[in-house]
């Protein structure tokens, strides 16, 4: 359920004392952890400085070194000498995100009146409440020395109030919101035990496989289905493919949750965008060897992306950065039961055999991600379409405007490479496994071999 502010009693608020909530300390200060009872002599303000990001609090030792921590509150017995920790990002912005753990500690680490498992993070936002114990409401009556309670405060996103997200599951701790399309949303989340962040994909029951199966057609029949496609998918593990760590899904509502790991670099598109004259041809053959080293995979494995686009390529952080073939949300097992039949994708990418016209006359194959990639690379080289322009005519559309490969001086290899790919004849359509050994990619395949 989402984070509520909490409600502060009169005799609560009068625990903060010059040090109200609302008081924000100098610019210096990214955070504080403000006691909610004077009367425990073993509980002070803790402000968290924004020259380090990372603090442990607990009782600490003298004889260790490594039980060094950064805030002492001795004489508390139900602290232990390193009990949790806090991590922020660094970030200024009204995104930034701090992580509480516990440092498997004796007596536990309560968050919003709920136990932190040893050893577990949490995302703290502001107006969390924070307790080394198990807080009794009978406290502040009988024993207020024992209200170890302290208020979170994070100020480094400014004086306002963080916006409260829901805690989903008991092992995905959910931050903010990153992407919203027309099937899905996708939220950043915190694994609570790995401490790793997680991009975890919301599809409505409404919108999964749209065309194929729909929940309210024949649900056992539709929930079997989706679990042979997630089971399938949750198989794939490569470099250059988008991990699916973990899925859940709604039998009632029929939502499906996916999570998948975290890559913070954005998306191809994006980083041809930033570059007004697209990629260097040299970028491009980086870029490229990888998708069909993915595609190459992911085709073996029987699956057909079916949307592939700059957009659902998604890149690290790394120098060259590593590129991750992700959203494989209309891709569909393909076997000897069935066929390719479903017009679905982007338009400007789809090969010619899946519009509405030829797919009405006969199905197609993992052929159509050839198109789309050739499509793709011409985006990369020529940062537009690859095609004349009105595309929404489609009496013009998959018509290439092959002059721009004169126009950019493409060298005669990648000249071949595209129109392999972009053959309008599916039989004739260079495959992805051919792609891989093309010369144009030849620099590119030597440098896997040799790594």
């Amino acid at each position: 359920m989402p984070i509520e502010e909490p409600s502060l009693s009169q005799d609560s608020t009068q625990t903060v004392d010059d040090s109200q909530p609302d008081c924000q300390p100098d610019a210096d200060v990214w955070g504080s952890l403000i006691p909610f009872n004077p009367h425990n002599p073993h509980l002070f303000r803790i402000d968290l400085r924004k020259g380090k990001t990372t603090y442990v609090i607990g009782r600490g030792g003298h004889t260790v070194p490594d039980e060094a921590v950064d805030f002492q509150l001795s004489g508390a017995k139900f602290i232990s000498r390193k009990h949790c920790s806090l991590e922020w990002d660094g970030d200024h912005s009204a995104t930034s995100a701090v992580i509480v753990s516990d440092l498997h500690s004796h007596g536990g680490l309560w968050l919003n009146g709920v136990k932190i498992g040893g050893g577990e993070s949490r995302l703290l936002h502001n107006f969390n409440i924070v307790s080394f114990s198990k807080y009794r409401d009978t406290y502040p009556a009988d024993r207020p020395d024992r209200d170890d309670r302290f208020l979170f405060r994070l100020w480094a996103a400014g004086s306002e109030r963080s916006v409260s997200h829901e805690l989903v599951g008991k092992y995905y701790d959910v931050h903010r919101e990153i992407g919203e399309g027309a099937n899905a949303r996708v939220f950043l989340a915190l694994h609570v035990r790995d401490k790793e962040w997680a991009a975890i994909k919301v599809i409505p029951g409404d919108r999964l496989y749209p065309g194929i199966l729909r929940p309210g057609d024949d649900r056992e029949r539709f929930q079997s289905y989706l679990r042979t496609e997630i089971a399938l998918l949750e198989r794939l593990k490569h470099k250059n493919v988008l991990e699916i760590k973990d899925t859940f899904f709604d039998e009632r509502s029929g939502k499906l949750r996916m999570v998948m790991e975290y890559v913070p670099g954005g998306d191809l598109f994006s980083y041809i965008t930033r570059r007004r004259s697209g990629l260097t041809e040299r970028e491009a053959q980086y870029f490229t060897y990888q998708i069909c080293e993915a595609l190459a995979y992911v085709h073996r494995e029987g699956v057909t992306h079916r949307d592939l686009k700059p957009e659902n390529v998604l890149l690290t952080n790394d120098r060259p950065p590593i590129a991750k073939l992700a959203d494989f949300g209309l891709a569909k097992l393909v076997d000897s039961r069935t066929s390719l039949r479903t017009q679905c994708g982007t338009k400007m990418y789809s090969a010619p055999e899946v519009t509405a016209e030829a797919r009405s006359r006969k199905s197609y194959s993992q052929i159509v991600d050839s198109w789309s990639l050739g499509v793709t690379v011409g985006v990369m080289l020529f940062s537009r379409s690859i095609f004349r322009q009105d595309e929404d005519d489609d009496n013009k559309h998959h018509e290439i405007e092959w002059e721009l490969l004169d126009e950019f001086h493409c060298s005669l290899e990648c000249r071949d490479f595209l129109q392999s790919l972009l053959e309008h004849d599916p039989s004739a359509r260079m495959k992805i496994s051919e792609a891989l050994v093309h010369p144009w990619l030849a620099a590119e395949a030597e440098k896997s071999r040799s790594t």
